[in-house]
């Protein structure tokens, strides 16, 4: 009843006009844009393809055996580090490689910071790498655990907190919930394409936030002079917002490639001017500065 009650009174215009801003920008995206970024039928991440003739994808492994661990004696004698080395079974749950059961070495070092540590039941994240030759004919894959596989317990934290949310917040929070949505889907599938194909990312994440505005103001307040005074207001707060930020990089300055992930996005991923990580960077701060305006 909430949600038809919602239907009937501001959710759907506003969600509407989300939903046409969002269609508006991505029509500015060029027609011939790759879709290499596609998520596969099987629910594997696609390929990288990179530019030495190597594919590298992601999928979900269950760990059905571990050995036990003996201490790599070669790594301990020409380095000094304690490594302890174990064979892992695994089934492979998706892609093309699905049912296939792997063994892969897994090594254990005095560092917690790069272990993944297996157990029979555990499921982890492996990369799947294969080189192609020339002719295009791929080679066997070398596959290797790469992360722990966090989706699951995501899932159940999600979970909890929407029933906690709409518990305690009751319609108006069912209303606050489609906004969240709304900013969630206009960053994941709007900006983050726009940017990646030449956009600037500061001016992407400002219309972006004047849309979330929008969105949220109505559903929270609807129609009314109350809800158009906050909007100016959020605007203008957005607006001394993205000038400050731009300010900021500019004259700190700041490049926005100073963590170890962007760095590594720069090499290997996105081949973009430096502008565009500082333009990312203020984008950043931006989107994050919009939840406490909104707040105020």
């Amino acid at each position: 009843m909430a949600i038809k009650s919602l239907l009937k009174s501001t959710t759907l215009p506003s969600c509407l006009l989300s939903v046409c801003f969002a269609l508006v920008l991505t029509c500015l995206l060029p027609s011939h844009a790759a879709d290499e970024g596609a998520v596969s039928a099987g629910g594997a991440v696609p390929a990288a393809r990179g530019p030495a003739g190597i594919d590298e994808s992601f999928v979900v492994g269950r760990v059905k055996s571990v050995s036990a661990a003996s201490v790599n004696e070669q790594l301990l004698e020409h380095t000094g580090i304690v490594s302890r080395k174990q064979l892992t079974e695994i089934e492979i749950m998706e892609g093309p490689l699905k049912g296939t059961v792997v063994s892969v070495p897994n090594e254990i070092t005095d560092n917690p910071a790069f272990n993944v540590v297996t157990a029979p039941g555990k499921e982890v994240i492996l990369s799947v790498v294969t080189e192609r030759n020339g002719a295009g004919t791929a080679g066997n894959p070398e596959i290797n655990i790469a992360d722990y596989h966090r989706v699951p317990v995501l899932f159940c934290l999600l979970t909890v907190f929407l029933a906690v949310f709409l518990f305690f917040g009751g319609k108006p929070g069912l209303k606050s919930l489609f906004g969240l949505i709304v900013a969630i889907a206009l960053i994941g599938f709007v900006l983050l394409p726009l940017s990646l194909r030449g956009f600037d990312p500061l001016l992407c994440a400002s219309l972006i936030c004047l849309a979330v505005c929008a969105t949220t103001v109505i559903l929270v307040s609807g129609y009314s002079c109350k809800a158009l005074s906050s909007f100016i207001g959020t605007v203008g707060g957005v607006v001394v917002a993205a000038v400050a930020a731009q300010l900021v990089i500019v004259t700190a300055p700041l490049t926005g490639l100073s963590s170890e992930e962007a760095q590594i996005l720069r090499g290997s991923v996105l081949s973009q001017p430096p502008c565009f990580f500082s333009g990312l960077l203020a984008a950043g701060f931006l989107i994050g500065a919009l939840g406490v305006i909104m707040d105020v």
